[in-house]
């Protein structure tokens, strides 16, 4: 994962998260499309937020959760 820090609008952090979920209607897919087809930079960091979901997915479901953390888990990162 690339060390460098770099700004990601909060939009697109939101249809990223939504993307992962599989929630996204077809114009907000467009528009997170337009996004990552804008750079290779956008391309990279787009995958690195998938990968980082998907990490913190693995990672909380080796542990035995509440029932609130549950929900804000699910919330997140659905099964």
């Amino acid at each position: 994962m690339n060390t460098d820090h770099q700004i990601i609008p909060f939009h697109i952090v939101k249809l990223t998260l939504g993307f992962f979920k599989q929630q996204l209607t077809d114009e907000q897919h467009d528009k997170l499309d337009a996004w990552i087809e804008c750079s290779e930079e956008n391309q990279i960091m787009f995958e690195e937020m998938v990968e980082s979901i998907e990490h913190l997915r693995v990672c909380f479901s080796h542990f035995e959760i509440s029932p609130i953390n549950d929900t804000i888990l699910t919330k997140v990162c659905p099964k």
